[in-house]
């Protein structure tokens, strides 16, 4: 990086690598940034023995590519490579007021919050000084901004060692949550709560009673409204679903 090589665009969170270099003939460092790819598992599993007893060993990708980095820069002397990751604000500045069109105000505004400004910078723990503080000035930050992990930048990385079969009996048990007996399955809803209050302790009492109150709400004539704030709902959740009938209903 320099005057004809500025910063390049980092995305949100994404893993990355500052490398400092030098050449033979200017004592100058260098700086570059090489970025993690995203559409290669971040944890890879290395090759094991066939036998069942043969240990599971997994490498970062990161790590992977920190130790053959060499093999970029030709030519060049390396004086540090360090992993590092960067926050930026995705809030949504929407007023549904104004927006003549909701779903393409949104779409405008996710495309700029991937460019927005840098908040969080996350470095190794063993990132020294003048790394970090080259890093904040790249993104404008201050020293409070700065987190020093002793550890991986991202623990979501671990997820494939989840689905790993060989790994099945350190998992605990799944929790089943319990039924309120007040409202066994298929209960009309409305007649228990025409007799009596229902107190529901989520995770520890089934959302599967939200979702049938709901869905039963959403097809009684008798319903006038349904208020509810949903936070992250899922591509297939049962409530939208209730609720878009609900509100398809004449």
């Amino acid at each position: 990086m320099d005057a004809s090589h500025p910063l390049p665009h980092l995305l949100n969170r994404s893993h990355n690598l500052l490398v400092r270099a030098k050449t033979q003939r200017r004592g100058e460092p260098m700086h570059a940034i090489v970025q993690v790819p995203r559409a290669v598992s971040r944890l890879i599993a290395l090759p094991r023995g066939k036998g069942a007893d043969e240990p599971w060993e997994y490498i970062y990708l990161a790590s992977l590519i920190k130790q053959h980095i060499g093999e970029l820069f030709p030519g060049l002397i390396l004086d540090g490579v360090h992993a590092f990751r960067v926050t930026r604000n995705s809030d949504l500045y929407i007023d549904d007021e104004e927006a003549e069109n909701l779903l393409r105000t949104i779409e405008q505004e996710l495309r700029r919050s991937s460019r927005g400004n840098a908040v969080r910078l996350e470095v190794e723990a063993d990132c020294p000084k003048d790394f970090v503080e080259l890093l904040l000035r790249f993104f404008n930050l201050s020293e409070a901004d700065a987190y020093k992990l002793d550890g991986p930048l991202s623990m979501t990385h671990l997820a494939p060692l989840v689905a790993n079969d060989a790994f099945a009996k350190l998992k605990d048990r799944p929790f089943q949550p319990a039924r309120d007996p007040a409202v066994p399955p298929h209960t009309d809803f409305f007649e228990v709560l025409r007799r009596q209050d229902v107190l529901l302790h989520h995770p520890y009492d089934s959302f599967d009673q939200i979702v049938e109150l709901i869905e039963q709400a959403a097809t009684d004539p008798q319903v006038l409204a349904i208020k509810i704030t949903l936070y992250r709902t899922s591509g297939d959740s049962p409530i939208v679903g209730a609720l878009i009938d609900a509100a398809n209903m004449e």
